[in-house]
């Protein structure tokens, strides 16, 4: 039975609604779930957003959310659930200036994609609908598990169905099922065609980031199918065994981005020891060590490339700043919940959380609420419509000096905190390469930016450290 795919998504909205009124009773909250979803039945234009390195309704990357998104998929060990449970609970996004649009201050919660065979016991069917009801995305990953390149739409959609079957037997209501991921992340046309027949939002099986113009930072931002997937073309031409992707209009493509091992050059700064490209060369022969790309699964990091808890650390934790300190499209990391009941990597992925929201402008977020985000792009500070001469983001009383000096150059002192960054900006919130270096002098320390391919003109200076970021317009001077 097609449903309609807005509905869908309003239906968790419901849910959250329904929680927040404290309507924790198993079939008085089931019930209203399905009442006010009849109640929704309103016609809205399909979704069609085309591929775009660059964010939403042109919001200048510096006022965007860091998104980072969670998915953890199969569910076959009841232990991994409750320790990934464990952890989002405990934690909430940076307060920002307390916009709901931009999910400041809000619970961290992530999405769970079930193999439906995994749900033939009690407790966790129980665990599932505890999950869902705390606000918890659950998605569908097939009944067996068993699915690949060449199984037929009949058969996709029949393993789908029999996973809701069994969701629903968890107390999880059909209407919030809207997303969707494949086993081994292996697809086809009729993977998409049983997805549109059965009503489902979104898929995040589809890898992004081996285009050979794209790394971490420059990635495409959340599109929907209508043309196709980029990342699907360039799997082809990477000789993989996949099928052109036709289009899919109004289903949501949320990527399956690509992770980057750091270079030897910088493994150091990430706790990691020289050597992490070459060492994985060994264990993955597909493994390209100049560009460093690898899927962005915890599979593939654990069983293919053999990381260390270190190593699995530093990657995450390099991907996110390339992202953060680039175009700032989402973070996504694949994940299989059994992994987190080993006390190891639950602790190197609580680490990495914790160093995620030490950044004021990530957002940890279920997939539906980054479309939620595409479909209405709020920046992080709404009272910025245009650039002030001195523009503040204030998350706490740091102060900075910014002064201009000749050869497009600006000094940035002041400061104590010895992680600070500062980047700069065109007016139209496009990034300018830059060379940063520090500098000292007598008891003052700090460091200079120096445009490296613009000339002179009005820029956004923007200086941040774990705490603060701080923007402001200044003149850059070619001579002195």
């Amino acid at each position: 039975m097609k449903r309609n795919l807005n509905n869908r998504l309003d239906c968790l909205s419901l849910c959250s609604f329904i929680r927040g009124r404290g309507m924790q009773n198993k079939s008085t909250w089931c019930t209203l779930t399905m009442a006010l979803m009849l109640v929704v039945s309103r016609s809205i234009v399909g979704d069609n957003v085309a591929p775009s390195q660059s964010p939403p309704n042109d919001i200048p990357v510096f006022n965007v959310p860091q998104f980072l998104v969670f998915g953890f998929d199969d569910q076959d060990e009841l232990s991994g659930m409750q320790a990934v449970i464990g952890i989002f609970k405990q934690r909430k996004n940076p307060q920002g200036l307390g916009q709901k649009e931009t999910f400041d201050g809000t619970p961290l919660r992530c999405a769970f994609y079930t193999a439906g065979q995994y749900l033939d016991y009690t407790t966790i069917k129980n665990l599932h609908y505890q999950a869902l009801s705390d606000g918890f995305e659950i998605g569908n990953h097939t009944y067996s598990h068993t699915t690949g390149f060449n199984t037929s739409q009949s058969t996709w959609e029949n393993e789908m169905e029999q996973c809701n079957s069994m969701l629903a037997s968890a107390g999880i209501p059909e209407e919030s099922i809207v997303g969707f991921r494949t086993p081994f992340l292996e697809y086809n046309n009729a993977t998409f065609k049983a997805m549109t027949s059965l009503g489902f939002l979104y898929d995040c099986s589809i890898e992004e980031g081996f285009e050979k113009d794209q790394t971490a930072g420059s990635y495409f931002w959340p599109h929907t199918l209508d043309n196709g997937s980029p990342g699907n073309k360039a799997m082809i031409e990477l000789n993989q065994p996949y099928e052109l992707i036709k289009s899919y209009p109004g289903i949501w493509e949320i990527a399956c981005y690509d992770l980057i091992l750091p270079h030897d050059s910088i493994c150091e700064n990430y706790g990691i020891s020289r050597g992490l490209r070459a060492r994985t060369c060994n264990t993955i022969d597909y493994f390209d060590t100049t560009t460093g790309k690898l899927t962005g699964l915890d599979y593939n990091l654990i069983e293919e490339a053999e990381v260390s808890a270190d190593e699995f650390l530093g990657i995450l934790k390099y991907t996110l700043d390339l992202n953060y300190e680039g175009n700032r499209a989402p973070m996504t990391f694949g994940a299989h919940s059994r992994y987190y009941s080993n006390t190891t990597w639950a602790r190197q992925l609580e680490d990495f959380i914790d160093y995620a929201l030490s950044y004021p402008d990530v957002r940890i977020v279920r997939p539906v609420d980054l479309i939620s985000w595409m479909r209405d792009p709020t920046p992080l500070d709404t009272g910025v419509t245009g650039i002030t001469d001195d523009l503040h983001r204030k998350y706490s009383t740091d102060a900075f000096r910014i002064n201009v000096l000749p050869h497009r150059s600006i000094q940035i002192s002041g400061y104590n905190d010895g992680t600070v960054t500062a980047a700069l900006f065109a007016l139209n919130g496009k990034k300018i390469p830059s060379v940063c270096r520090g500098f000292s002098h007598g008891k003052t320390r700090g460091l200079v930016l120096t445009a490296s391919s613009v000339s002179a003109g009005v820029v956004i200076v923007s200086v941040k450290n774990r705490r603060m970021t701080y923007y402001r317009k200044v003149q850059l001077r070619d001579g002195f």
